[in-house]
C-alpha cells in the first residue's frame, strides 16, 4: 500500500477537513467545500456567484455570452484588422485586432 490510509472528517461546521494516518499517525488538513451551481445575480448581468453549502464561503466569476466576431474596419497605416464581439447578456464589448499576412 502506499500514501496515507483513514478517513476524512469535518471536526466543525467548517470546511476544513482533517484525516489521521491509520499506518502511521501523520495529521493532514484540507480545504473541502461543497459548492452550488453558479447563478446570475441578475437577469442583465453576466456576474455569477456560488455558495459553499457547509459554511457559507462565496465565489464569484464572470460569464458573458458572446456573439460571432464582426469585422469593423481596418487601420490602413498597420494593415491590422478590428474585430469586435458582443456579450448578448450584458452588451459589454471585446475588441481584437489582428496583422494581415500580405
Amino acid at each position: 500500500m502506499f500514501g496515507h490510509a483513514g478517513e476524512w472528517s469535518f471536526p466543525d461546521t467548517r470546511c476544513g477537513r482533517v484525516r489521521t494516518c491509520t499506518r502511521c499517525g501523520h495529521a493532514e488538513s484540507e480545504q473541502a467545500h461543497t459548492w452550488a451551481e453558479f447563478e446570475y445575480v441578475a437577469a442583465d448581468r453576466c456576474d455569477q456567484e456560488r455558495r459553499c453549502g457547509r459554511c457559507g464561503a462565496t465565489e464569484s466569476r464572470a460569464c458573458h455570452e458572446w456573439g460571432p466576431w464582426r469585422y469593423v474596419g481596418q487601420d490602413r497605416v498597420l494593415r491590422k484588422l478590428h474585430q469586435v464581439r458582443i456579450c448578448g447578456r450584458c452588451g459589454v464589448e471585446e475588441e481584437q485586432e489582428f496583422e494581415r499576412a500580405f
